[in-house]
């Protein structure tokens, strides 16, 4: 499952137009309007993701209202799916999905 994963965000092989699409776009964006967004949010990421860096995800918790930050240690792209502590992040994720807003 987890190599199966891997392969739709990686920039090798069936992906590799795809990322470069991504890049370009996100390369056009000028401002995300973060302040805007309106939902309550749950943030996760891997403290040593070298594909998101974690200061992207510690800029998101500050701008975005009623945000929450979960950093998993040693955890990179996939840390919610891969590692000893994905099961724990996994039932953060439920708990948040669950909750009264």
């Amino acid at each position: 499952f987890v190599l199966r994963l891997a392969q739709t965000v990686s920039h090798r092989g069936d992906r590799r137009a795809g990322v470069r699409n991504d890049q370009d776009t996100f390369g056009a964006i000028t401002s995300l309007e973060l302040a805007a967004v309106q939902a309550p949010t749950l943030l996760v990421q891997g403290d040593v993701d070298t594909d998101v860096p974690p200061s992207y995800s510690d800029y998101a918790k500050s701008q975005v209202p009623d945000s929450r930050l979960i950093v998993v240690p040693q955890g990179g792209h996939l840390a919610a799916f891969t590692g000893p502590e994905a099961g724990s992040v996994q039932q953060e994720v439920v708990s948040f999905l669950r909750r009264d807003h």
